[in-house]
């Protein structure tokens, strides 16, 4: 896996306020990252319009109030890549459910493929080094398109959210 790829995991992340947990999925914990994403050269961010008191723009602010936490951290145990791996991916599903229409296939593929990687990463302990060794399938964060959805869920926000 890149190490790009890791960098933007970590926008996502940022973008949609994933908060983490150190014992319990559901405790909030206090560590913040923050990341930029870059456009692709397969996606120049797109021009967009909407509301910006949305329930989705809402629930980017809303997470703005949240830590952000990085699963893919250096040093953490599996335990703790488990706990905020799997709050990112709850996080990713709340604003797939409250996604703009034309952020509704962004967003759903966004959060089907955070839960490909939890999933990959449960078969293997949530250990990446088991998961290399094992040449386990994290394509997701490596495709072009992930960085394109990041790009997109980007213009949105600056556009509509926070112009």
């Amino acid at each position: 896996m890149t190490r790009s790829a890791w960098a933007v995991l970590a926008a996502i992340a940022a973008l949609a306020g994933c908060s983490g947990a150190t014992d319990d999925p559901e405790a909030v914990a206090s560590t913040t990252t923050a990341a930029v994403v870059a456009p692709t050269e397969t996606t120049a961010p797109p021009t967009f319009t909407g509301d910006g008191s949305s329930a989705f723009c809402l629930a980017l602010a809303d997470a703005d109030d949240r830590p952000v936490l990085d699963p893919f951290e250096a040093g953490l145990e599996a335990r703790e890549v488990e706990l905020r791996l799997r709050a990112l991916v709850v996080r990713a599903g709340q604003l797939s459910d409250a996604a703009p229409p034309e952020l509704a296939a962004d967003v759903s593929s966004l959060a089907a493929g955070l839960a490909a990687v939890d999933e990959t990463l449960a078969a293997h302990e949530y250990d990446f080094g088991a998961a290399g060794a094992a040449d386990a399938d994290l394509s997701f964060l490596d495709a072009a398109e992930f960085v394109d959805v990041g790009v997109r869920i980007a213009a949105y926000r600056a556009q509509v959210c926070d112009p």
